[in-house]
């Protein structure tokens, strides 16, 4: 064998090992500095039914601004150790861009039109079932400790729970990280040594208002002095000089060092209690945040990358390369099978979401096309988008007035919205990851057509949502505080 043809072969062979799927995207074009080598193919173990599975989410995430996604700051140190020893996800996206329908998005396996959780005053109708149900009938002990008053019990989300703790029962205003975390543990000690066990928190420190405390507030702000702005609005006067969108910025990222501190913390008492090894870890967010893009912050509203593309780390003993990614095209709805898939548990015949254990496994198991609906329902605004591999297209609807002057009251809050003509924006994410172009103009009769008419079948399909009356006072100035309208 020649030398040429040796040299042929092992390239091909080191090729073969990074071939992408048609449609791929590579990290780096949406992650900057992103480092880390591919998940490969079959590196998935035997996977053993039954054990416990714990599920953090974080409030308003930005993959963007983990260390395990390639940021410059140390705002992760405990999550990058996690991604060492297990997976991360550079495309997985919430189907909502807000916590009641994004967190409902998960716990039932349905996007917003199915679970009909779309604005403030709804809950969950009766008729829906939740994963916790199903892994309780699979003979699991299901737990949740939740700071989000909007993932509350008093909208339904505590279905099939055997133990649920929400703001409404616990603290006083807005819990922090160590404070869902302590009491999780606590909860999590009474059933030391037992494998059927299902965990699910939710903290919402960095969410907004930017406020926090020493030292986290200077940490990534040194030396600084004058004004900062903690609370930027969503499209109101919000046109930020570099030096002040670098402070909100660096706000924001001290939110995410504080709750990543007690991550550790927590870490250390799932080793403790001798789940950190036997459970399968995940964790992602309910939805991201814009930091100034297309002159939007916050989130809610509108469905950029920065609204719903959003990180999923997962740590388990059934993957046998850690420290990996795995670029397969995943969504929210895919939760709720595969914690199915892990649980022995059967997966309702209705839903459409795939096992994430499945795709790691085996990522021909993602249909071609496949395709992500993420859908803002509130307020009178009606926006919904469709998002593949290549493309996504974001369509509105022309608001409801009436609704919209009776909730937010002033439409310059929102400039956005329109309420006499439907609006589209395409953008060929494959190429322009950032959307940086909209090319409806060029493509409205080609491939905007075709997404457009996927889009108008899924919101056609809408059910009736479930009024939500008799909310506590205290849970509805939780959620003025973070700049809901109620």
């Amino acid at each position: 064998m020649t030398a040429f043809v040796t040299a042929f072969i092992i390239f091909a062979l080191n090729t073969a090992q990074t071939v992408v799927v048609p449609g791929d995207e590579l990290p780096g074009s949406y992650f900057p500095n992103f480092s880390r080598e591919p998940f490969p193919a079959g590196a998935v173990g035997e996977v053993q039914t039954g054990r416990p599975i714990i599920w953090l989410v974080i409030d308003a995430l930005r993959p963007q601004h983990l260390g395990c996604y390639g940021y410059e700051r140390a705002t992760t140190p405990a999550l990058d150790q996690l991604a060492d020893e297990g997976v991360i996800f550079t495309r997985f996206f919430a189907n909502a861009p807000w916590t009641r329908p994004g967190t409902t998005c998960m716990l039932t396996g349905r996007i917003p039109s199915r679970h009909a959780v779309q604005c403030d005053w709804h809950k969950l109708p009766r008729d829906v079932g939740t994963v916790a149900q199903a892994l309780k009938r699979a003979g699991y002990t299901t737990l949740a400790v939740v700071g989000n008053g909007n993932a509350s019990a008093a909208f339904g989300l505590d279905k099939g729970f055997d133990v649920f703790e929400d703001t409404t029962k616990n603290w006083k205003g807005l819990p922090k990280a160590n404070q869902v975390f302590d009491l999780a543990l606590k909860h999590l000690e009474k059933h030391k040594g037992k494998q059927k066990v299902f965990l699910f928190m939710f903290v919402v420190d960095p969410h907004d208002p930017y406020k926090p405390q020493p030292p986290y507030d200077t940490m990534f702000l040194p030396g600084y002095k004058g004004k900062v702005i903690h609370n930027p609005k969503w499209e109101y006067k919000n046109k930020f000089t570099k030096a002040q969108r670098k402070k909100i910025v660096a706000l924001y990222d001290g939110l995410i060092r504080f709750t990543d501190d007690h991550i550790k913390d927590l870490f250390a008492g799932l080793k403790r209690l001798g789940f950190y090894d036997q459970a399968s870890i995940f964790v992602t967010a309910d939805h991201g945040e814009s930091m100034g893009e297309h002159g939007v912050y916050l989130h809610g509203h509108h469905l950029y990358e920065t609204h719903i593309r959003i990180p999923l780390l997962i740590r388990a003993p059934w993957l046998k390369k850690p420290g990996k990614y795995s670029s397969a095209f995943l969504q929210q709805i895919d939760l709720f099978p595969t914690f199915c898939d892990l649980a022995g548990a059967k997966v309702p015949q209705d839903l459409r979401g795939l096992s994430i254990v499945g795709a790691l496994r085996d990522r021909s198991s993602i249909p071609i096309p496949h395709y992500v609906i993420a859908e803002y329902k509130c307020y009178g605004i009606k926006r919904t988008a469709i998002r593949t591999r290549a493309y996504k297209l974001i369509y509105q609807q022309p608001a409801d007035r009436e609704v919209f002057m009776k909730h937010v009251k002033r439409p310059e809050l929102l400039p956005s919205v329109s309420f006499d003509k439907e609006t589209f924006q395409l953008y060929h994410v494959l190429k322009d990851p950032h959307e940086k172009t909209n090319i409806w103009p060029q493509l409205k009769t080609q491939e905007g057509q075709r997404l457009l008419t996927i889009i108008k079948r899924e919101i056609s399909e809408a059910r009736p949502s479930s009024q939500v009356r008799d909310v506590d006072p205290d849970l509805v100035e939780q959620l003025r505080s973070m700049g809901y309208t109620w």
